[in-house]
């Protein structure tokens, strides 16, 4: 029965929101966060700097430089649903917005204010990268 609860990731959480604790400790200005199945994605636009609290490996932060994310971008379909996408040294991390088994028109109320989420942590992982490669020519 255990291996079958963890599989649904009623503990993961648990897991990932005690590491998350640990965070405010760090010495970066994580203003942003967003919590999603996948884990959790903080962002400190002003370093360039990211935290990623991964579902899969919940007990640990991973702070990493955002010059090495790629292709984020806003995803919504139908079959996809909604939320946002980006790579991290070309490994895919998807974050849905939205999770619905149901189609939901992205012009719709709950369906507009997912796609608006999306983009703006698109934007915040954009603007932390530049500001990462900005850094690094100084």
């Amino acid at each position: 029965g255990l291996i079958m609860m963890i599989a649904y990731g009623s503990f993961t959480s648990f897991f990932v929101k005690q590491t998350a604790k640990g965070v405010k400790n760090l010495p970066y200005n994580f203003n942003s966060s967003f919590k999603g199945r996948g884990g959790i994605l903080y962002i400190d636009v002003e370093n360039g700097m990211i935290g990623f609290i991964s579902a899969y490996n919940p007990r640990k932060i991973q702070v990493f430089s955002a010059s090495r994310i790629g292709g984020a971008q806003t995803i919504a379909s139908a079959m996809t649903g909604i939320g946002f996408v980006f790579y991290l040294d070309g490994k895919k991390i998807s974050m849905p917005t939205l999770l619905t088994n149901k189609v939901v028109s992205t012009k719709s109320g709950i369906g507009a204010e997912a796609v608006s989420k999306a983009d703006a942590f698109v934007e915040l992982l954009m603007a932390a990268k530049s500001q990462a490669q900005a850094g690094n020519r100084r």
